[in-house]
């Protein structure tokens, strides 16, 4: 059973407040904990993703961001890397 979703986000994007609030009550009604890893320039994916391996992520979720969205291969490839399902 699903129990820890890591969450991927650039916390300079201006919706990041209020997307990360919706995505915590959507947790809660699912009996979720969410992992939020925040990231402001590509250069720290690599972190971030080892962040969420060591806290026992088991599925990821990246918030809608431009900076995030051009840099999705290499995302796609962390997590493929660190066997973390994409939701």
């Amino acid at each position: 059973k699903l129990a820890v979703v890591a969450v991927l986000a650039n916390s300079r994007n201006p919706n990041f407040q209020s997307v990360l609030k919706e995505s915590e009550l959507a947790a809660t009604a699912l009996k979720l904990r969410l992992q939020v890893n925040k990231v402001r320039e590509p250069d720290q994916l690599v972190d971030a993703f080892a962040t969420m391996t060591k806290g026992g992520a088991e599925a990821l979720s990246v918030m809608p961001d431009s900076m995030l969205l051009s840099n999705y291969k290499t995302i796609f490839d962390l997590a493929s890397k660190n066997r973390l399902p994409r939701v």
